[in-house]
């Protein structure tokens, strides 16, 4: 089931049009900050399991918490 996306659409485009279309949940596989700092909700994964769930403020408060691993390791 398509959420009504050209194909001609850039991928940022087709992100924020599907996250202001009424009440749905979307999961977003995202590797930049930008990207991650806009979710509600961030749950960072490791191998097999949940490292962490949070709010973008919640989890980069904590120093050595997994998701400011990826970030310090993961280019702008």
């Amino acid at each position: 089931m398509g959420l009504g996306f050209e194909l001609h659409e850039r991928p940022a485009v087709k992100l924020a049009t599907a996250l202001t279309q009424g009440n749905r949940t979307i999961i977003v596989i995202a590797h930049r900050p930008a990207t991650i700092r806009r979710a509600d909700h961030i749950a960072v994964l490791e191998p097999g399991r949940i490292a962490e769930q949070g709010t973008w403020d919640d989890l980069t408060a904590r120093p050595d918490g997994p998701l400011n691993r990826v970030l310090a390791v993961t280019p702008s």
